[in-house]
């Protein structure tokens, strides 16, 4: 999966770095200590178009770039993302991505996981 900034391609990368990062940011705050669960926050804000998981997903995933796009960027980036293909949709692309991968299969819901050999055999 990619986006567009300044010009180039940039591809998103959903490896153990940007998980983290992505549990992080969209994480709890309780009495100024940081709880993760972003991960499991994830999904339901994509599915929903929510720009600010959106934007989230992007400085996380393209944080392993050398001309990675900071937070200043994102409206640009943002704004892209709304007039040429909506939230949702790249929402959606999101979380098909993450179901591709055997590390984020458990967050996103059946219709997103590939289908296995065995469980179409059934």
């Amino acid at each position: 999966m990619e986006i567009q900034f300044k010009g180039k391609t940039l591809e998103l990368s959903f490896g153990f770095k940007a998980l983290s990062l992505i549990d992080k940011r969209l994480g709890m705050e309780i009495e100024q200590m940081s709880i993760g669960q972003g991960l499991s926050l994830l999904v339901p804000n994509l599915a929903q178009g929510n720009p600010i998981a959106i934007g989230e997903v992007i400085l996380s995933a393209t944080a392993h770039h050398k001309k990675a796009p900071k937070e200043e960027d994102l409206d640009d980036i943002l704004d892209d993302i709304a007039v040429n293909q909506g939230f949702e949709a790249f929402g959606e692309d999101v979380i098909k991505e993450l179901g591709k991968r055997p590390t984020t299969q458990n967050l996103v819901p059946d219709e997103y996981k590939p289908k296995s050999k065995n469980k179409a055999e059934k």
